[in-house]
């Protein structure tokens, strides 16, 4: 019992809602996971229907991710309502990741079919794949069947590549130095994690095939490094296109490509903040009046969680401008502190021309100056905003904050 398969499980339950199993007749269970998936192979169909059902099975096999069943409709070339039919007939083998679009179950169930089947079998398969998702980048609708041939098309060449020694297989390399793929890639994917899977497929093809004995390709290694070196630093400083994800909406992704920008050192640190400051102006003074607090918070979090530096560069990102946005997510009522706190140490001299300090502006300052480390510059900071609300009528905030000073410590530099 400890090593019961969930689509066991699945099928027993299934089985047992629908009538088709009963409770009292324990014959009628089948004998496991390989069991439950034998039955459907029964020697008692004919061989022709028994080859027919793998074919439609090991397609599904061989596809990388959820798909809808239009999609394996058009591989198989018939009408979409009897591959939906099928996917209802064995409901049990299929889960739906995501509404409309369905893939097999379990991995071991893939392994299982595939084993089933000859090299040959899963050639004719898998080329039928290829030759649809082929069509599909020629005919560029940006549809279901040529976003998957841009992510997983590399991968079928593999497959076919390590299947067969033909010459026609070289395709994954191919694929790899087409620049126009890789292009292609990039603009409907927003990213370069497709690219660089497809250089990768094409540097293992060929490492492989030099394994095995097959003629001079260390040129095309090295250019294939080369390009996979590219996309890395292009994707290290592709700042201007995230922000423009964050225009557009695509938060997910724009966070996933912050993931990826930059590297551990200080430096890139630094420069990871300043995109993370970036997007934040995106999200908080769009071209569109409305903001999408969620998104706002979620940046934040990210922030807080992903940049461990402390920024001290104030002429990049003038301290100003900090504080403006920091007022902004405190009215929000989001946590700034995952900002200003990253603030190695404040640059105070923009508080003498401040316009108007309103009581979310002032907290959000007092906050500020109660957690700057460095003493000397916090009583500067208290010194200057004491001031400046002086010169605002202010009054009572001024003695307030007049009363935060420090006697003792020396040598503080006042604006005057």
């Amino acid at each position: 019992m400890p090593h019961l398969e969930p689509t066991y499980l699945r099928y027993i339950y299934d089985g047992l809602v629908k009538g088709s199993i009963h409770p009292e007749n324990a014959a009628e269970l089948p004998d496991g996971l390989i069991g439950l998936y034998e039955e459907a192979f029964d020697e008692r169909t004919s061989v022709v229907e028994r080859q027919k059902l793998l074919h439609r099975f090991a397609i599904w096999a061989l596809l990388k991710k959820e798909v809808s069943a239009a999609f394996v409709a058009e591989v198989l070339d018939e009408p979409e309502d009897e591959t939906q039919q099928f996917i209802s007939t064995f409901s049990a083998w299929f889960n739906s990741p995501e509404s409309g679009k369905y893939q097999l179950y379990h991995e071991r169930l893939k392994v299982y079919l595939l084993q089933k089947s000859t090299k040959k079998e899963i050639e004719i398969l898998n080329q039928s794949i290829i030759s649809l998702l082929n069509k599909s980048l020629q005919n560029e609708q940006n549809d279901e069947i040529e976003m998957y041939a841009l992510q997983f098309l590399s991968d079928h060449l593999l497959v076919s590549a390590t299947i067969s020694n033909e010459e026609a297989n070289v395709g994954v390399v191919k694929l790899a130095l087409n620049e126009d793929f890789l292009d292609r890639q990039l603009y409907l994917s927003m990213g370069y994690s497709w690219g660089k899977s497809c250089i990768r497929n094409a540097i293992s093809f060929l490492t492989y095939k030099n394994e095995f004995q097959l003629n001079n390709e260390g040129n095309l290694l090295v250019d294939l490094g080369l390009i996979l070196v590219d996309q890395f630093y292009q994707e290290q400083n592709d700042g201007p296109n995230i922000v423009r994800l964050i225009s557009m909406g695509n938060l997910e992704i724009a966070l996933q490509r912050i993931d990826a920008f930059g590297g551990e050192s200080e430096q890139d640190q630094q420069r990871q903040f300043v995109l993370f400051v970036l997007c934040l102006i995106e999200m908080l003074y769009p071209a569109e009046t409305k903001v999408n607090s969620e998104d706002v918070k979620q940046l934040c979090a990210k922030l807080n969680n992903q940049v461990t530096i402390e920024w001290h560069n104030e002429q990049l990102i003038p301290h100003a401008l900090i504080f403006e946005i920091a007022c902004k997510l405190e009215q929000m009522g989001i946590d700034q502190s995952n900002l200003t706190g990253k603030i190695r140490k404040w640059d105070f001299n923009w508080i003498s021309t401040y316009p108007q300090f309103n009581s979310n502006s002032f907290s959000v300052l007092m906050g500020i100056l109660t957690n700057e480390k460095d003493p000397v510059n916090k009583n500067s900071g208290l010194s200057m905003f004491s001031i400046r609300l002086c010169e605002l009528d202010q009054f009572k905030e001024s003695f307030f904050v007049q009363e935060m000073i420090s006697e003792d410590v020396e040598d503080i530099e006042l604006p005057f």
